[in-house]
């Protein structure tokens, strides 16, 4: 294929990818092994400048984004049959929301047959870390963006806190109501340890019949870990070569130009 030309081998664009989310869940997994020791297990990729595990997050949202993932914005109401005494009511739907999974599309879809609007309010990563005892894999604009792009969602609140909502907030945002999830690894499950009688608005349960959770998927990923490793060392390894050939070009290429300009 490729000495037919019907395969072009490019530079990784940026961004977040697969392969890097399973490999931040691998060494997840490997750190819960070790009790915190640094874990020596070679994942195929090197830690660079700006890697979740360094301290800092290399991807940022911005408002030209989180436009982009919400619009143009789909009425579900139709789609979902939401009672049409029930369209105008909007519900605040507050959660971890890490590594967006067919459970958390379940609870959206269940929450939209019952809400005209969601606006979904997403945990910053310290609050995420305190409610459910782990540090979630993606970053707090990560999964902002990444919710944002549900069909279901009409807004999303960035890097809120795990007390519940404001009267301001409730007002702002014209909450109807605070959507918790039933199952107990919810994303929502961190709310229920506020009172009810202490929030602006009525505090609702929803079930989406669906037992699929984050804890699923890395429980999954780390069954598959000798799959993953083997075939993103075989990546890197494929992307180091790559990187390596096309250097000389590029800089022949670079001096040849410098040349013709003079």
């Amino acid at each position: 294929m490729k000495a037919a030309r019907r395969i072009f081998v490019t530079r990784r664009s940026k961004g977040v990818s697969t392969s890097d989310l399973i490999r931040r869940v691998l060494r997840r997994v490997a750190d819960s092994a070790h009790q915190g020791d640094s874990p020596s297990t070679d994942f195929g990729w090197e830690v660079v400048e700006g890697d979740l595990y360094a301290g800092s997050d290399r991807f940022t949202a911005s408002a030209g984004k989180l436009a982009a993932a919400l619009s143009p914005q789909q009425d579900h109401c139709e789609a979902l049959a939401t009672p049409a005494h029930r369209r105008h009511l909007t519900a605040y739907v507050p959660g971890v929301w890490d590594l967006l999974h067919p459970g958390h599309v379940a609870f959206l879809e269940a929450v939209g047959r019952r809400f005209g609007r969601i606006v979904v309010g997403v945990l910053s990563d310290g609050a995420a870390t305190a409610a459910t005892h782990r540090r979630p894999v993606q970053t707090v604009n990560e999964r902002a963006l990444t919710i944002a792009c549900c069909r279901y969602v009409t807004d999303v609140v960035f890097d809120v806190g795990s007390h519940g909502l404001t009267p301001d907030a409730a007002d702002e945002y014209a909450i109807s109501a605070i959507v918790v999830g039933s199952h107990p690894l919810a994303s929502s499950a961190a709310f229920r340890a506020t009172p009810a009688t202490e929030q602006p608005v009525p505090v609702e349960t929803v079930d989406s019949a669906c037992d699929f959770t984050v804890e699923t998927v890395l429980e999954r990923v780390a069954a598959a870990s000798d799959v993953y490793l083997r075939r993103n060392r075989r990546k890197a390894e494929t992307e180091r070569s790559f990187v390596a050939a096309q250097s000389p070009a590029v800089d022949s290429g670079a001096g040849a130009e410098r040349v013709g300009n003079e």
